[in-house]
């Protein structure tokens, strides 16, 4: 934010609209209510704590998103920032294999909850598995990285000219696939297979000249991660594989228990909502809700209804629903500033729609302020693409 201010200061918050009134109105609507549910906490918690942690959940994505909408000025600021992040996260989110090996030596790759007796263990195919987050101390952030790197590299290998860089780049993502398998944190694995779908079927759709050597190269990293896990005769590498694989055939369940805990969340959420932040990772240590809302947090859907009320979860519902519709509308418009853009968007529009699946049945991960922030300025991006390309058809 201070870069952005230092450097040319923060877009207008009429820039998200994307000249549409519809979205306007809607979202003035939305955060009128989003403050209207932060006095509700302090009110009925008293404690500014829940403000902050309420504020940050609903009000850092969008700030994020000016700072992203302010950043993109060209394709060389997109490249900038994706290989910037990948340089970072990368060699992170692969000290995972360290984990399995050193860990007992190295407490800093286990998982957080190592020094207070309280790490994370997974019962599944009829034993106990180990969650390894290497250096990042948490399964399921690391696995959220490793995922966001494997979307940024595969842009990159569509958008390549060298075979060379496209092979590297696929090596990657076999590595940083097992990542994830290793973490056991099985949802990351179903949203990779969501945003390619989405991401060629976005391509396909708009009749991008397309290069076969890319999509090739993810279907074989998808496929070699597994020889990867299982090429010596490992039980416990067996066991990460199959409890990965077995995300696919529990994706009915999963969805059954957000609907089930949606309904939870309407009769808990006592009719107005238990305000903004009652429900966030730490309110219950400063007063906050989540011990009424039991359960029914957990899913992102749950937590919005539990948090805003019902109403608000619909006001959300409307603005998301407003501002993709005004996206796909312009996805043409943006295809005339040239297929490389075009790879960005669609990527990154189907990036957006994966983490919303995600969100709406696992909440949590997205209390990380971090993810929050990375997502709205990817979103923040898709708003200065669409905008830069409606401005230059009025042109």
């Amino acid at each position: 934010v201070l870069a952005a201010f230092r450097s040319r200061g923060l877009p207008a918050l009429s820039d998200l609209y994307m000249h549409n009134r519809n979205l306007r109105l809607a979202l003035m609507a939305f955060l009128g209510l989003v403050g209207l549910q932060l006095l509700n906490s302090l009110v009925r918690y008293g404690n500014p704590a829940i403000i902050v942690l309420g504020a940050l959940f609903y009000l850092g994505p969008l700030i994020a998103m000016l700072v992203g909408a302010s950043y993109v000025d060209s394709e060389q600021r997109i490249r900038a920032f994706m290989r910037t992040y990948l340089v970072i996260f990368v060699p992170t989110a692969l000290t995972v294999y360290l984990a399995p090996i050193f860990g007992m030596d190295f407490p800093v790759l286990r998982d957080v909850g190592t020094f207070i007796g309280q790490e994370l263990v997974i019962y599944d195919v009829g034993t106990v598995l180990q969650s390894n987050p290497g250096l990042m101390r948490v399964g399921e952030i690391v696995a959220w990285h490793a995922a966001t790197c494997v979307v940024f590299l595969s842009i990159e290998s569509i958008n390549s000219r060298s075979q060379l860089i496209r092979l590297f780049q696929g090596i990657l993502i076999i590595l940083l696939l097992g990542a994830i398998v290793l973490t056991g944190r099985r949802k990351m694995l179903a949203a990779l297979t969501i945003f390619v779908m989405l991401q060629w079927s976005l391509l396909i759709w708009y009749r991008l000249g397309m290069r076969r050597i890319s999509l090739v190269l993810l279907v074989l990293a998808i496929v070699a991660t597994g020889f990867t896990l299982t090429y010596e005769p490992s039980e416990t590498a067996a066991n990460y594989l199959q409890r990965g694989s077995s995300v696919y055939g529990s994706m009915g369940d999963r969805a059954e228990v957000t609907v089930n805990l949606m309904r939870s969340a309407i009769q808990r959420s006592q009719v107005i909502g238990l305000g903004a932040g009652s429900t966030s990772q730490g309110a219950r240590f400063a007063g906050g809700g989540a011990i009424g809302a039991g359960g029914a947090a957990e899913a992102g859907f749950g937590k919005l209804i539990v948090e805003l009320s019902f109403f608000g979860f619909l006001l959300l519902v409307a603005v998301i629903v407003i501002a993709a519709l005004r996206v796909v509308r312009q996805i043409p418009l943006v295809r005339d500033l040239g297929p490389t853009m075009l790879v960005y968007d669609v990527s990154f529009i189907a990036f957006l729609i994966t983490n919303m699946i995600t969100f709406a049945v696992a909440s949590q991960l997205f209390g990380d302020l971090f993810v929050l922030i990375v997502t709205g300025t990817i979103a923040g991006f898709v708003v200065r693409i669409h905008n830069v390309a409606f401005d230059e058809r009025v042109r």
